[in-house]
């Protein structure tokens, strides 16, 4: 396609030297030959300074908000906000290809990952083939790629796409962050289902209230069209919201509330979950209440869809793993110990209540909270570990640029008791097992699967897991 027949689709006005677009881009170094490169004001990087090595790189079309030196030979187009007119290049040059991929976005605080991942697996399994993109990176059966964001930026998701495109498959299953609906990297993506999780508090750094917050995450509920699908956990208090705003085909799941697809709890150990849906029995080696909500939307979608039997997915959930970083069970010498990314209030106190209520243990826990965001939560994080009954060690968690013993301050500053710290996370977590009997549970929350720690603008090394096997050859 020709730079001016882009530009016409997005009605903008026509460039002087029509060449043909070869590369669409806001990275200056992926420029190569004809590229048209956008200049977006990011969080750290200012585009606007990667223009010469665009460039340089072969960038024949740049497109900016703020005056520059332009060069000969080079055309530049002048917009109001290159984050809006981003996505829509990108829908326009494409459409014709993701036209023929089918989008099933997954929105909520918590349990985005888990559910996303349990359907991209079930799909990835079958003729259904699939590609999923998230908080681990970008996936499907031949393919893995890294990004630093839940939801990456445009011109990584459509790079994605296109991929999936050239190599026939066919579902692409997202997490849907705030974040990346605010800043409108996912605007133009046709969703043809959407599956609500929960709400509850997170991203206030960004959001500040969280009227904006839901309000955020209800704008691609609100677009999808008629012959969408709506997947909606009815236990949540804003599900009715949803319902009332979206056009599209709603299917509800529950537990506590009356559901299209009603769960009832039979059996809840560590070591298996067992459960009832609309009379027909499924078990898992996942724990716990949260993991039959993480299972639940499968259910509605593959019987919805009529994609699968209920013997084919009452085999898939018996053998059903853990997602890599969330409720990963691991136990040396008959102590168990959890790693989780639980690092909101509500997902802390909902894997502390689930450990309290199957075990009927009191659980240590160990965990810190992020730096440069979200103060406000800390306090309340602290006041509900000294609450909830536990036993607490505060630790580091990517304190970034922030001084650690200040976010374990901010923290115990809602607490009703000073809660102990050891800021080294390893040593942290020596420190409990050395205290732990037989039997006892100790939760590791906050980093999951994380592969490093942030501090001080560098990413060292650093895994939760890695410690816990290293402590297992030690013992």
């Amino acid at each position: 396609m020709k730079i001016n027949t882009l530009l016409k689709k997005v009605d903008l006005m026509p460039l002087k030297n029509n060449h043909q677009v070869f590369m669409l881009t806001d990275d200056s170094k992926a420029c190569i030959l004809n590229s048209v490169f956008i200049a977006i004001k990011g969080n750290t990087i200012d585009g606007h300074s990667k223009i010469n090595e665009a460039i340089t790189n072969g960038a024949k079309t740049i497109i900016l908000e703020d005056s520059v030196d332009e060069k000969k030979g080079i055309n530049y187009l002048y917009v109001e906000s290159t984050k809006k007119i981003l996505p829509k290049l990108f829908y326009n040059l494409y459409k014709k290809q993701i036209k023929k991929l089918n989008f099933i976005g997954i929105i909520g605080t918590n349990g985005k990952t888990s559910v996303s991942t349990i359907l991209y697996r079930f799909l990835n399994s079958t003729n259904e083939h699939a590609m999923l993109i998230g908080s681990n990176g970008c996936d499907s059966s031949d393919f893995h790629s890294n990004h630093d964001n839940t939801t990456p930026s445009t011109a990584k998701l459509y790079s994605y796409f296109m991929y999936a495109y050239r190599k026939k498959i066919k579902n692409i299953i997202m997490e849907i962050s705030s974040i990346s609906i605010a800043e409108q990297r996912v605007a133009y993506i046709n969703y043809n289902t959407l599956i609500f999780t929960n709400f509850s508090e997170d991203h206030l750094d960004y959001h500040k209230t969280m009227e904006e917050y839901f309000y955020t995450k209800l704008i691609p509920f609100i677009n999808i069209g008629e012959n969408g699908l709506c997947i909606i956990n009815n236990d949540d208090k804003k599900a009715e919201i949803i319902k009332k705003y979206t056009k599209a085909k709603v299917i509800t799941y529950g537990i506590d509330n009356n559901a299209d697809f009603f769960a009832s709890i039979i059996k809840l150990t560590l070591k298996e979950t067992s459960f009832s849906v609309n009379g027909i029995y499924y078990s898992t080696l996942l724990f716990g209440k949260m993991n039959i909500y993480n299972i639940l939307p499968l259910i509605c979608y593959l019987k919805y869809k009529k994609i699968s039997n209920d013997q084919e997915i009452n085999y898939f959930i018996q053998s059903l793993s853990a997602v890599n970083g969330r409720a990963n069970i691991y136990t040396i010498n008959n102590r168990f110990i959890i790693i989780d990314y639980a690092h909101t209030e509500y997902a802390t106190q909902t894997i502390i209540s689930e450990i309290r209520n199957i075990t009927g243990k009191i659980p240590y826990v160990i965990l810190g909270c992020g730096g440069n965001r979200e103060k406000e939560k800390r306090g309340k994080i602290g006041h509900l570990l000294s609450t909830i009954g536990c036993i607490p060690l505060l630790t580091n968690d990517n304190p970034r640029n922030e001084d650690p013993l200040s976010i374990i301050n901010d923290i115990n500053s809602g607490a009703e008791y000073y809660i102990p710290y050891v800021l080294d996370r390893k040593e942290a977590i020596y420190e409990v097992y050395s205290k732990m009997k037989e039997n006892d549970v100790l939760l590791i929350l906050g980093k999951g699967s994380e592969q490093y720690m942030e501090i001080m603008d560098k990413k060292i090394r650093y895994n939760d897991l890695s410690v816990i096997k290293e402590l297992e050859q030690k013992i």
